[in-house]
Order: C-alpha cells, then structure tokens, then sequence
C-alpha cells in the first residue's frame, strides 16, 4: 500500500472506529529496557491514548507477546494483520503515526535527516539508510535493538489499540 493511500485509509480508521489510540517508547526507553518491555509499554501507551474511556471485552495482539494489560483478556494471534480488521487497522495505524512522526522530526532536523535519507525511507533500513549509519554512525533516536547488524551502536516502537 502506498504512503498516500496508507494516509487515507489512517483517516478512514480513525472515522470508523469507535475508539482508538497509538502509544509509542523513545528509541532511549526500548534500548534501555529492550524490545519485550518496549512493546509491552507501548500496549499500555495505547490503551491510555484511546479516547472515550471504554474498556474492550478482548484484545487482539499481533503475535506472540502477551500485552499484560491488568483485567483485559487477550488473545495473541501470529499474522493477525493478516486475518483479523481491527489488527490490520491497528497497523495501519500505527505505521502512519510512526513515519508521520519520521517525517516531522527530519524537517524540524533537515542535516540529520538528510544523512539517513529519513524524508524518503522514514528510517526503514534502506540502501541509502544503512549507508548513512555506516558513513555516520547511529544517532540517538536510532533504535540499537534494529541496527546492531548493521552498526556498532552504544530509539520508537510503537504499537496501537482500537476498539472495534
């Protein structure tokens, strides 16, 4: 799906649901405290972000990693963005708030982002991308847990909620 046509489903998501929310860590939390506890945080993040107060009878997780979110039961499901709406809405989502995020951040930062080519791959791990990490190093919003094989490193996973 295109950046373009991802933007527009976003919207239509967030029309439709009756309640959403995306939480993210800092690239400093998840390499401080690592990758389980970063998306375990971020589906605390989301649920706190959704709107209207409701509580879901169920969540649906993408995968195998048990959101430990008190008094919500859950129900992990690999691929789920491949079988269940609502964990390809959450995604989507998701996706849409990361690299929007990207793309403000590199034209507040336009030198550094320029090293990574973030305005043109929003920090995925590009060609041009590991370049840059190769010519420049990591910098701090780098997330060391994704670049390691790519970098010697010394920054967001996000995941999201919607009520369906």
């Amino acid at each position: 799906m295109s950046e373009k046509r991802r933007s527009e489903v976003a919207k239509a998501i967030q029309a439709l649901a009756v309640d959403w929310g995306v939480g993210s860590v800092s690239a400093a939390e998840l390499n401080e405290k690592g990758t389980t506890w970063a998306n375990q945080e971020s589906f605390r993040r989301a649920k706190t972000a959704c709107f209207t107060g409701l509580e879901p009878e169920v969540l649906l997780v993408d995968g195998i990693l048990e959101p430990l979110i008190q008094g919500i039961p859950y129900e992990c499901i690999p691929d789920g963005d491949a079988t269940y709406v609502p964990i390809a809405a959450a995604s989507i989502l998701a996706k849409v708030g990361r690299d929007t995020w990207v793309s403000e951040w590199a034209n507040k930062n336009k030198e550094i982002a320029e090293r990574y080519d973030l305005l043109n791959n929003k920090g995925y791990g590009t060609a041009k991308h590991r370049k840059g990490l190769e010519v420049y190093g990591a910098h701090s919003l780098h997330r060391s847990q994704f670049i390691r094989n790519w970098v010697a490193t010394d920054s967001t996973q996000s995941g999201c909620l919607i009520l369906d």
